[in-house]
């Protein structure tokens, strides 16, 4: 390796070490700590800077190896939950800072899923504050009212794109959209839940998201609802499909939407990858069949990439043919 990539290469371990350093001594990593809202904003920034391959895939390595990644990515959804705990307040929610970062991606995933006015969606991992099934809502509204513009608009840069963001977010045809659409919204601590129903209720969306406080791998699928989002935070993600593809009966297809993160680029600290844990499932089970990937271009802000894959329960004469 070139002497230029082994100063970028101790440059990567260092700045990433250094950061895992800080936040494991912190006691509070609710964004009430300015030494946590520092360094997570700039860990955000770093990661989604182009990187050379060569040097950050062995970066990653290393950083696996020694236990920062997993420490850090322990830390990073600590501090995740309790910043969405934190703007889940009433009076806070729309000073979420990355509102933005949830539009953009759901933008993507509602065309990825072929989203339309009258799906009914399932989101396992929606948090204390539940963005991206707000922000699927407020997509699926704008596109049935031709105002898709006018929410896109929104998300250039520019010094009031922000405050006008939180304006458009919060319009009253959103609300007031007369659609079947529907999210159901899991989430498996208690708190968490309450926390999002008044987050939604002060956002008046709580006729469009439903919350529920369950497990994912022991969610009941109520009747009609047959796309699934799967978030990055969710850690039993294969628990969570095979319950779900355990409901679907036989002849009947779902998609599911599952978040990781590309395990070979620097978001991977943030995340636990998902891509091998859906191609061992995809080889086993009979049925899911992987659709699309989605990942985020160099420079981009969002970090998740996302993998779409379809299931179709097998009928029980198919099942009897390939045994």
């Amino acid at each position: 390796m070139k002497r230029w990539q082994n100063r970028r290469f101790s440059e990567l371990v260092s700045q990433v070490t250094e950061t895992r350093d800080v936040l494991a001594r912190q006691s509070d990593l609710s964004p009430r700590n300015t030494i946590v809202n520092e360094k997570l904003t700039a860990l955000v920034r770093y990661v989604t800077l182009p990187h050379n391959q060569a040097v950050a895939k062995r970066a990653l390595q290393f950083l696996n190896q020694t236990g920062v990644t997993a420490d850090l990515r322990a830390l990073c959804q600590r501090a995740e939950f309790q910043l969405e705990l934190f703007y889940s307040h009433p009076d806070r929610v729309l000073d979420f800072p990355y509102i933005d970062h949830y539009l953009k991606l759901a933008l993507k995933e509602s065309e990825l899923a072929n989203l339309n006015a009258n799906s009914r969606v399932v989101f396992v991992g929606g948090g204390p504050l539940p963005w991206t099934p707000l922000v699927l809502t407020i997509v699926q509204s704008a596109r049935a009212q031709d105002m898709l513009a006018e929410l896109t608009r929104c998300l250039v840069d520019g010094d009031q794109a922000d405050d006008q963001l939180k304006k458009v977010i919060h319009r009253e045809f959103w609300r007031d959209w007369p659609s079947a659409f529907q999210v159901l919204s899991v989430e498996k601590e208690p708190e968490a839940a309450s926390q999002a129903v008044k987050a939604l209720t002060r956002l008046g969306m709580q006729d469009h998201v439903q919350v529920t406080a369950a497990d994912g791998a022991h969610l009941v699928v109520p009747p009609g609802f047959d796309t699934f989002f799967i978030a990055s935070m969710v850690t039993e993600k294969e628990r969570v499909m095979l319950n779900i593809m355990s409901q679907v009966e036989p002849g009947k297809e779902i998609t599911f939407l599952v978040r990781s993160v590309d395990p070979v680029n620097m978001r991977a600290l943030l995340y636990e990858p998902a891509d091998e844990l859906l191609e061992d499932m995809e080889a086993c089970i009979p049925g899911l069949t992987w659709e699309d990937t989605f990942l985020p271009e160099d420079g981009s802000i969002l970090i998740n990439s996302v993998h779409v894959y379809k299931y179709r329960r097998p009928l029980e004469s198919e099942t009897e043919t390939a045994a």
